[in-house]
């Protein structure tokens, strides 16, 4: 994409983790048992969720558009995984079709336009079967939060909701721009669709008071998480 450039370089001015770190356990709602597969771990920041993984049973290959970040990954957890710095939105050359069993792609499409491109790729490297687990931001908050005072929108206008949008808000020590697209409901499933895939999961963490995580009546979930499989 033509922010690429933008996005790798607001990565790699921070040595220190943004978002959520430490490992996945997050997705395990939607995480199929990793033991003994060969997983991607697409947009995999500083490494720590890949070694998480890893120490599920996994063979991991972590990729990132950060090359400070797939650096610092290689140096703290190389040692169990193999680390490369590769573009979501570009073929994902360096791997044959079929290398994997599962994808797992964590607050890493927030930063795409276009996901078509990326999740063809995701079907290629899976083969005939597989599944993709994704995490994203949920579009009614981003959307919410573009069109109130609040919203730091420093890249884009108010929100339209059936648009996918750039936007961007202050991040980080120094208020660096951190780029961002927000999309409609129907744009966080079209592209797997698209690609072969099957919606298995598709959860709302935090959208009942029976969920882990934080519960406010009065505002949508932060989060989705889902997974989608591919059956030939």
């Amino acid at each position: 994409m033509e922010d690429a450039a933008d996005v790798e370089a607001f990565y790699d001015q921070f040595e220190e983790r943004l978002g959520l770190t430490g490992d996945y356990e997050h997705l395990e709602p939607v995480l199929p048992d990793v033991s003994g597969k060969r997983v991607l771990d697409a947009g995999c920041g500083l490494g720590a969720g890949s070694q998480y993984l890893a120490d599920s049973g996994a063979t991991v290959v972590g990729v990132d558009l950060s090359n400070e970040h797939v650096e610092a990954a290689r140096a703290e957890y190389g040692a169990d995984v193999e680390f490369h710095r590769m573009d979501l939105t570009e073929p994902l050359d360096h791997f044959d079709d079929g290398s994997f069993d599962l994808v797992v792609c964590a607050l890493v499409l927030a930063h795409v336009e276009d996901w078509d491109q990326p999740f063809a790729e995701f079907a290629r490297l899976l083969g005939g079967s597989g599944s993709v687990v994704v995490h994203v931001h949920h579009p009614f908050v981003d959307y919410l939060e573009l069109e109130s005072d609040s919203a730091d929108n420093v890249l884009g206008e108010a929100a339209e909701y059936a648009a996918v949008e750039q936007f961007g808000r202050p991040w980080g020590p120094d208020g660096a721009i951190m780029p961002m697209y927000r999309r409609p409901l129907g744009e966080y499933l079209r592209p797997a669709l698209d690609a072969g895939f099957v919606l298995a999961e598709f959860l709302e963490p935090g959208a009942g008071p029976h969920d882990t995580e934080r519960y406010d009546p009065d505002r949508p979930p932060r989060h989705l998480l889902a997974r989608f499989d591919r059956c030939e």
